[in-house]
């Protein structure tokens, strides 16, 4: 049986973080965009009421909690496809 090396290692490490980031991300959108969410058209109305009142706050915190989320998985994947770059050229 083959040892796993560190590489490898890495590469899964890297893939289950890009993956749970992934997840955070959905759960965080999920219930704006998804009308079977018990949960969307309540935020939906909460959200319309808001901003027709001039507060944008609730869109602003999904935007940028998602940016945040966003922005780390593409240093994941960047990572990712310079270890599997650097290992394609081994």
């Amino acid at each position: 049986m083959r040892q796993t090396t560190a590489k490898e290692k890495r590469e899964l490490q890297l893939i289950q973080e890009a993956s749970k980031l992934q997840m955070k991300i959905d759960v965080s959108v999920y219930p704006f965009i998804n009308e079977e969410h018990p949960a969307h058209r309540t935020l939906q109305n909460h959200m319309i009421k808001k901003a027709d009142l001039g507060d944008y706050s609730l869109i602003e915190s999904v935007n940028e909690k998602v940016t945040k989320l966003t922005k780390e998985r593409v240093k994941v994947m960047n990572e990712l496809n310079e270890l599997r770059r650097k290992k394609g050229n081994d």
